[in-house]
């Protein structure tokens, strides 16, 4: 049972899930790098050292940023720690769903990243190699229990995949992300179900042409769409966050009124008997 559905979303069909602090405790790996966090950031190191964005590193670590601000509308935090000796993970962090048990409410997810190209093919050896990631996961994502691993790649999954995943005994999932950040496709297995995912579906939204273009994946609960309002929060991750000064506060010149104005405006000549506009009359001249 994959639990994917199609519908059209109406006014007033979405549940709204505000999401607490979950998961403080787990410890992330360090990160490759501190020089980037995300896409944008990535792209502009790319830049500032000469990094060829043709490459085989590039093009990986982009995909995997690119999959991480994905998911993060569906209640994903993810962090990146691929690197040596991650047994094959390349994102880690927590998925907020309603149908995981309290009192987080949260899942912990270990992801595998495959770009496509012509000399990569995505088959069922790679869902066995997703097996050995959760014995080799840092802890906190060690063994089965309320986690769960996701391969993703930029294909729909082929009929052999979707079988090893009905086989397998671990709690596995696979979304197809386009490379431009576009979910496709997401499924998962039964056992990942009897670790919280029980209630919970994938429907497509579709635009009122009902392009293929112009469709995306929502989460559903029970049969109802569910939309994630606010992002998990995590204190572990702490992204780099760039301080913003207020702007100067604008003091506001007192406003002259329409007589001052023609007055300054006025080009008056000093002539006897006359005050000009600097030696206006006093109570003694005019008393005199």
């Amino acid at each position: 049972m994959w639990n994917v559905a199609l519908f059209n979303l109406q006014p007033g069909q979405v549940h709204a899930l505000v999401i607490a602090k979950s998961h403080s405790e787990l410890h992330y790996p360090e990160a490759p790098s501190n020089e980037h966090h995300d896409a944008t950031s990535y792209a502009a190191y790319a830049a500032r050292t000469g990094l060829d964005i043709a490459s085989k590193t590039y093009v990986g670590t982009h995909y995997e940023y690119t999959v991480a601000a994905a998911l993060a509308p569906l209640g994903f935090t993810i962090k990146r720690i691929g690197g040596r000796s991650d047994h094959g993970i390349d994102l880690l962090g927590i998925w907020a769903v309603p149908s995981a048990l309290p009192p987080n409410k949260t899942l912990r997810v270990l992801l595998q990243c495959k770009v496509s190209s012509k000399n990569t093919a995505i088959d069922p050896k790679n869902i066995r190699e997703l097996e050995g990631a959760f014995v080799g996961a840092p802890v906190g994502w060690r063994g089965s229990a309320g986690v769960l691993g996701l391969l993703i790649a930029q294909k729909p999954a082929t009929r052999g995949i979707r079988d090893a995943l009905g086989r397998s005994r671990w709690p596995m999932g696979y979304v197809s992300c386009s490379a431009d950040g576009r979910l496709e496709q997401m499924i998962w297995n039964r056992r990942a179900e009897e670790e919280g995912l029980d209630g919970m579906g994938v429907a497509a939204q579709l635009s009122e042409d009902a392009g293929r273009e112009n469709q995306r994946l929502v989460l559903t609960w029970k049969g109802r769409p569910h939309v994630a309002t606010l992002p998990p929060v995590d204190d572990s991750i702490k992204w780099p966050v760039e301080e913003v000064k207020p702007a100067p506060k604008k003091t506001r010149k007192p406003r002259k009124s329409k007589a001052a104005k023609e007055l300054e405006s006025a080009d008056l000549k000093p002539e006897e008997g006359i005050p000009t506009l600097a030696a206006a009359p006093t109570k003694e001249d005019v008393k005199s």
